[in-house]
């Protein structure tokens, strides 16, 4: 879909393109209807201000004037609502003739309503002479049983095909043989790492350092141990030797 600002900066050249691919479109048209779209569309933002506006008023408003404000600004918001539903058919009408904007083709691009306004650029090799009658792979397939294209379809949908003949025998021994080949990943061990000190990253100690340190065991960290306590007192104080 072409954008409307360059729809409206190279109008001469949309226009060529709507002539040279033969499409059914008033160009003039959608440019009115984008038109009357932007005018509405500014229309109802002045109503909505206008209904702001008064709605700031109607706080420090005497007693006697509320009543002709909020008049106003009811009228002011069906308004706007009814600009709102016209807008949304001029828009939905804009969009449809959008659609129709064809693309800008090459301008060597040769003009012609088929193929066969068609010109040949170059050519590559030679053309194959055949002694018989070349088949597509549509026809090969149903000449050969290789596949059912015409059953499938009402049970898969279209672009479906079941395998039948060698294809299915072929299919089903590689499924068949595929399981065996699958080489199952080497096994590992994962052990879990003893808790890591808090400060500065240092190695986890046993219960008794003098440092805030973790127990090798269980990650408990201690730091009230003193150097001078016997080991056994101070794993006796440990979660994990209770």
């Amino acid at each position: 879909m072409l954008a409307m600002d360059f729809i409206k900066t190279n109008r001469e050249t949309v226009e060529n393109a709507i002539r040279d691919k033969g499409v059914n479109l008033d160009l003039d048209q959608l440019l009115a209807l984008d038109g009357e779209a932007r005018a509405l569309k500014t229309e109802i933002d002045t109503l909505r201000a206008e209904r702001n506006r008064i709605s700031d008023c109607f706080k420090e408003a005497a007693p006697e004037e509320k009543a002709a404000l909020g008049a106003q600004a009811k009228a002011a918001g069906a308004r706007a609502s009814e600009l709102e539903a016209e807008l949304g058919d001029k828009n939905a009408a804009l969009k449809g003739l959008m659609l129709k904007l064809p693309g800008i083709p090459w301008d060597g691009a040769p003009v012609g309503p088929d193929e066969s306004f068609n010109t040949v650029v170059r050519q590559e090799g030679a053309i194959p002479n055949f002694t018989f009658e070349p088949l597509d792979h549509v026809a090969l397939i149903e000449r050969n049983d290789w596949a059912d294209l015409s059953r499938i379809t009402p049970v898969s949908g279209s672009r479906t095909s079941g395998r039948s003949g060698a294809p299915a025998g072929s299919a089903r021994r590689s499924s068949a043989c595929a399981p065996g080949r699958v080489r199952a990943p080497p096994s590992r061990s994962y052990r879990k790492s003893p808790a890591r000190n808090s400060q500065r990253g240092r190695d986890p100690a046993p219960c008794g350092s003098t440092r805030r340190s973790g127990c090798t065991r269980c990650g408990a960290m201690r730091s009230n141990a003193s150097r001078s306590a016997s080991d056994s007192r101070t794993r006796r104080n440990c979660p994990c030797s209770r």
